[in-house]
């Protein structure tokens, strides 16, 4: 398209011009990186093109300004270097003279212009000449930030330390991990590379092509005719690295006990003699390693054993400190205690039988809605018949009648106990227990049902009486009885509210400290400087009142389809088997119970049941494992690939994430759906209209920025139309959570007072920001409420600190013992290692860059540690490390020289960043292209 793209001054960037830039950029581009540019930079680029043309055009108008010229002969010689004049790369003087002769006018234009462009290049080098850096300073920077080296570490975090407890001793772990070595026990395990051989559709001829292609691979392996990394050259790759073993395999692994038994008699490099099924088709399987049983190395599970430790001691440590306190308060602990009779009556034992045919349809009929849908096709709501949804129909009819007979069977144990009556038959049938006495809000049992009778008692008080409550599963009867004044409760039933008290004492001792700490030197609690800062806020107009056509409603749903269309869906139930804790025992126990789960349902036995009785997920066990129905990304990635890749009707093999395994069993799978525009008409207008309201509001803000200069005028601007000019103010370098903001408040940061922010800025829901910087004022000392949480969280650190301390003295007294770091590392889950890195490396956790740099590369004038040597002790606010430098490669010459220059033109750069800052304020800048305008300019890498 025409027209221009800016005015600099009086100057013109015309869009022809641009756009050739553009295409020169684009394929200087391709033929630096052998790609195209991709299209996330696109936008980057050409503000970065329109960029260089506006400073062009400001260093022609500043050379002019002072009086900056270039001769006639100057550009003459400059015309001649042009590629036209060397069309066999030499000088073709007749050429030269020709286009002299022949186009007088517009050869006189070309020089003219030239002594312009010429110009402006003179002034742009002595520019550059002033901003240069000094040449044997930077090569000496550039060499040392060349360096390179590796390091091993030994890092303690302070965030793991805490002086509530005694931390476990480095003998401890290690005695821990020698006296129970089974519980880090690893099985046998694979590892396995496989070729995947998919059919490209889903007709049976396609099958027999993968059949085929499978049986022919294998045959020209087993002669020898190719290897099986060339094999998944030529059918799509060999995915390596598949970590296998009978206790957990990958999720979509189908092969049966024996595929797994030939698996392991193979030895490296062998391939199993058949083909796997597989969900995507057929696998050829190779195996890679073979690592037998054994025992975990202590690396390992080092962080795991000293995790358990850690909590143990902290659990007696709470425990100490709750007897302690129960000794001290023991007889205002005193209260009226109650004896408490209860049963429970669990829905997964009762067994309502089959229902009768009659009974099937009625239930069907009353819930019919639940088997509807609606048919795009048919574009009216459908039925799903009662043969397709009979099995569901089924269970969720013996469920409600379980619920039922629960029900039942619950009143009848109330009403014998509310009228004094015992009831033989239903009380053996519901297991009653009886306690007592209790004083309320003590523990009953850790079961589900146990928790929610203890608060239901809680709250009740020493009221006396019966009633029924629904818990998990089940539904429980209760009778409070006997009530006992004065009851002194033992330790056990105390041991909830006494944790609450205790933590309310150590809050108070952490809050006297922190409040000791601020009052002992409040100016360390300084606030940073503070920014006063003022903003118009441009509103979008109503949209009833914008104006648009059916041409731009077709548009909008034709770009935004994907907010008008119903997503993919999926209705699945899940048995869930989730390990009792992280240890590698535990994970093998829930995968065993899940693989004989999956047996029984191989074998017939129906779904739901056995998700009442096995699943650990206690959300869904009531309904038979029902998750309901969702879409991409509401599950775990694991089990949501396993689920969308299900059919209907279908049942996944076992599927492991992040909370356990899982059997996954789909009922309804439904495709996205795209409804025409006639029937979200109505819906995507009004979000055209806002988007378009959005884009007028957008549009007078940047007019209003470019024609306010200073405050004062803004806010007279403001007065006179009605708009607020609010006043804000933060705390410059302050973070937010709103991280769409933070590269606004980061820019408002840099501004100095009458500056106004070079842009306008969405605020979502209420129009385009005009921003602006009124005053900066020093750092004050806050008062206690401001300074209280950087006070709280420096009085928690102290606490680490000293635990830390204790920690660094015991390794340091055991390297004195003859301990290496090495091993006094593998306790740790071994060194950490970091590098090949330069100047500015840090410790994973901790920080510590100046402390690194000084100590291996010998920054600010320090003597580096040798080679293979250990440091001392380098504290950072956030942990401690020991340090030992491997090795160090010192950069060559062209790498020195080819970063000395890159480092040059990006001093230069930042250099010249405030002249042409002044320079746009002598020779106004106007953009004229909308989309360039909003694009911000890349920062300059710092210093």
């Amino acid at each position: 398209s025409g027209g221009d793209v800016a005015v600099v001054g009086g100057l013109h960037v015309t869009r022809a011009e641009f756009d050739q830039r553009v295409k020169a950029a684009e394929q200087d581009y391709r033929q630096r990186m052998g790609t195209a540019l991709p299209p996330a930079l696109g936008p980057v680029l050409r503000r970065q093109v329109l960029e260089s043309l506006i400073r062009r055009d400001l260093l022609i108008l500043e050379a002019k300004r002072r009086g900056m010229q270039a001769s006639v002969e100057e550009a003459e010689a400059e015309v001649k270097k042009d590629p036209f004049f060397h069309p066999n790369g030499v000088f073709d003087q007749a050429r030269f003279d020709a286009i002299r002769q022949q186009q007088p006018a517009a050869y006189a234009s070309a020089i003219e212009q030239m002594r312009v462009n010429l110009a402006a290049r003179k002034l742009s080098e002595q520019l550059a000449a002033q901003h240069g850096p000094e040449d044997a300073a930077l090569k000496s920077q550039v060499a040392r930030r060349l360096r390179r080296a590796s390091v091993d570490a030994l890092v303690l975090r302070r965030g793991e330390f805490s002086a509530g407890f005694e931390e476990p001793r480095e003998s401890d772990v290690l005695a821990a991990w020698r006296a129970h070595p089974q519980d880090y026990r690893l099985p046998e395990r694979l590892t396995l590379s496989v070729i995947a051989l998919s059919p490209s559709g889903s007709s049976a001829a396609e099958a027999a092509a993968v059949d085929a292609r499978a049986d022919s691979a294998l045959a020209a392996l087993r002669k020898g005719a190719t290897t099986f990394d060339a094999l998944g050259e030529r059918l799509g790759g060999v995915h390596s690295g598949i970590e296998f073993s009978r206790e957990s395999q990958p999720p979509w692994w189908q092969g049966d006990p024996r595929s797994t038994d030939a698996l392991y008699a193979l030895k490296p490099g062998g391939v199993l003699s058949s083909a796997l099924p597989s969900r995507q088709g057929l696998l050829l399987v190779r195996v890679d390693q073979h690592r037998p049983a054994e025992v975990a190395p202590f690396r390992d599970v080092a962080r795991q054993i000293r995790a358990q430790l850690r909590a143990q001691a902290r659990s007696a440590s709470e425990d100490r400190k709750m007897r302690a306190l129960y000794a001290s308060l023991r007889d205002s602990l005193k209260g009226t205690a109650v004896h408490v009779r209860w049963a429970v009556v669990d829905t997964a034992t009762l067994d309502p039988g089959a229902p009768t045919e009659a009974q099937v349809d009625g239930f069907y009929r009353a819930h019919l809605a639940d088997y509807s849908f609606f048919d795009s096709r048919a574009g009216k709501v459908a039925e799903r018949p009662l043969a397709e949804v009979r099995d569901d129909v089924v269970a969720r009819w013996r469920h409600e009648r379980r619920l039922d007979m629960a029900r039942a069977s619950a009143d009848g144990l109330r009403q014998a106990w509310s009228q004094g009556r015992r009831d033989p038959a239903l009380e053996r049938a519901a297991r009653v227990r009886e306690l007592g006495p209790l004083l309320p809000g003590a523990p009953i049992d850790s079961t589900v049902a146990g928790r929610v009778l203890a608060d239901t008692v809680a709250v009740r008080g020493a009221r006396l009486g019966t009633g029924v409550i629904r818990a998990g599963t089940g539904v429980v009867v209760y009778q409070t009885w006997g009530p006992t004044p004065g009851f002194q409760p033992p330790y056990e039933q105390v041991r909830r509210r006494l944790a609450l008290r205790l933590a309310e004492r150590e809050a108070g001792e952490a809050e006297a400290g922190a409040r000791a700490l601020y009052h002992a030197h409040p100016e360390s609690f300084a606030l940073g400087r503070t920014l006063h800062y003022s903003r118009i806020v441009v509103p979008p107009p109503d949209i009833l009142t914008v104006p648009l056509s059916r041409a731009e409603v077709e548009r909008w749903h034709r770009d935004h389809l994907d907010q008008y269309s119903a997503p993919e869906v999926v209705t699945a139930s899940h048995i869930l088997f989730a390990p009792a804790d992280n240890t590698p025992a535990a994970d093998a126990r829930a995968r065993a119970r899940a693989d004989s789960v999956l047996k029984r349902l191989d074998a017939g036995e129906d779904f739901a049941t056995l998700a009442r009785q096995v699943t650990d997920d206690e959300a869904t066990r009531d309904a038979g494992g029902d998750l309901g129905s969702f879409g991409r990304g509401a599950m775990l990635p694991a089990f949501e690939n396993a689920a969308f890749a299900l059919k209907v009707g279908e049942t996944s093999r076992v599927v492991k994430s992040e909370v356990g395994y899982h059997i996954i069993h789909v009922r309804d799978h439904l495709p996205p759906m795209i409804p025409p525009l006639a029937q979200v008409y109505a819906n995507v207008s009004s979000d055209a209209a806002r988007a378009k309201a959005d884009t007028i509001a957008h549009q007078r803000a940047d007019s209003l920025l470019r024609v306010l200069h200073t405050p004062a005028q803004a806010r007279a601007f403001a007065r006179r139309n009605g708009f607020m000019a609010a006043p804000y103010t933060r705390t410059i370098g302050e973070p937010t959570a709103q991280r769409e903001m933070q590269g606004y408040l980061f820019g408002l940061d840099q501004l100095k007072p009458g500056q106004f922010y070079p842009g306008t800025v969405e605020l979502k829901g209420q129009g385009w920001m005009v921003s602006w910087a009124d005053s900066v004022s020093a750092p004050v000392a806050p008062s206690w409420d401001q300074a209280r949480p950087a006070a709280l969280q420096r009085w928690n650190a102290s606490a680490a600190d000293r635990a830390l301390d204790a920690k660094l003295a015991e390794l340091d007294s055991l390297v004195r013992a003859g301990w290496s770091i090495d091993s006094l590392g593998a306790g740790f889950g071994g060194l950490t290692h970091i590098g090949p890195a330069g100047p500015g490396m840090a410790l994973p956790g901790i920080g510590g860059t100046g402390a690194l740099d000084s100590l291996v590369f010998g920054a600010g004038g320090a003597t580096p540690l040798a080679r293979g040597k250990w440091s001392g002790w380098l504290r950072t606010q956030s942990g401690a490390a020991r340090v030992r430098v491997d090795d160090r490669q010192e950069p060559g010459a062209d790498q020195i020289a080819a970063e000395l220059e890159k480092s040059r033109r990006l001093d230069v750069e930042r250099g010249l960043e405030g002249t042409f800052v002044d320079l746009k304020k002598r020779y106004p800048v106007r953009i004229l292209d909308d989309k360039l305008r909003q694009v911000p300019l890349p920062p300059l890498p710092p210093s």
